[in-house]
């Protein structure tokens, strides 16, 4: 019974670690913008980072011709 209390708190980090893991899953969700000649995938960039959406307007699509995730207009930051 003292070596199962004893070991407790490394159970209970190991227990914290598995859940931490399980819930944070990448953002993997698919992120398009209208161009000129169609559509381009925007899905590896991301929003603060590499580009902003300002102001009014549709920004960002979950798929070409699909619907609007993020309103604004599109800016790439340099």
């Amino acid at each position: 019974m003292k070596r199962v209390i004893k070991n407790l708190p490394i159970l209970g980090l190991a227990l914290a670690a598995s859940v931490a893991f399980a819930f944070n899953q990448p953002n993997n969700e698919a992120k398009f913008i209208p161009v000129p000649n169609g559509w381009m995938d925007i899905s590896h960039l991301e929003e603060g980072e590499d580009y902003r959406c300002l102001s009014t307007g549709d920004c960002v699509y979950d798929a070409p011709n699909g619907n609007v995730i993020r309103n604004g207009t599109f800016t790439l930051i340099e």
